[in-house]
């Protein structure tokens, strides 16, 4: 029986301290449109806002969302397994163009293995995702500074806005690997839709 290759790729959120990443595993021959639903699902995003890929100097963007996509290729034709990206090579994962959260992606393994065990997986990560619309890095740092301290003049805005504490150091990988299974079995969009 045939095997299924496989990448392990390391998403590290640019410019976070503490330092917010995923570890997850991916079929290679899964378009970029899917594999911007398990970043997602990985990082913790609700996939409210435009994305990008940048592979090798070329950009990629979903041509049924984006207006201008004439200047860019088409994500839902390009997969990890065309781009022939080797270990130790780089990618970028640009989320929300107005936060503009850029992600490094690094290749750490290419295997593979039976068709049975050829399912996305969170391996690993560490610290919290940032909320959406906190606005972008330098957002995230104020909100972490204003959140820890009660007597922060932007603490109760922030509270208030957020709706519950705030510990940036927290991850759970449970959620995240029950969303990229999800992925895997009922298709794009549905860990966000009819909250599930």
């Amino acid at each position: 029986m045939p095997k299924i290759p496989m990448i392990t790729l390391k998403i590290t959120l640019d410019h976070t301290k503490p330092a917010v990443w995923r570890t997850i595993i991916v079929r290679e021959d899964i378009p970029l449109t899917q594999l911007h639903d398990r970043i997602q699902g990985a990082m913790g995003w609700f996939d409210s806002h435009l994305h990008l890929f940048t592979i090798k100097g070329t950009m990629y963007v979903d041509h049924q969302i984006w207006d201008d996509e004439v200047r860019m290729a088409d994500e839902n034709r390009m997969t990890l397994k065309k781009a022939k990206l080797a270990v130790g090579d780089t990618f970028t994962y640009v989320y929300d163009m107005g936060d503009y959260w850029s992600h490094t992606l690094e290749v750490l393994e290419r295997t593979s293995v039976l068709p049975e065990k050829a399912g996305s997986w969170v391996l690993d990560g560490a610290n919290a995702c940032p909320p959406e619309d906190v606005g972008g890095v330098h957002g995230y740092e104020e909100f972490i500074i204003a959140m820890a301290n009660p007597n922060d003049e932007h603490h109760q805005q922030f509270r208030t806005w957020y709706g519950h504490d705030f510990d940036p150091t927290s991850f759970d990988v449970r959620p995240a690997r029950r969303i990229v299974v999800m992925l895997d079995h009922f298709g794009a969009g549905y860990p966000w839709e009819g909250g599930a």
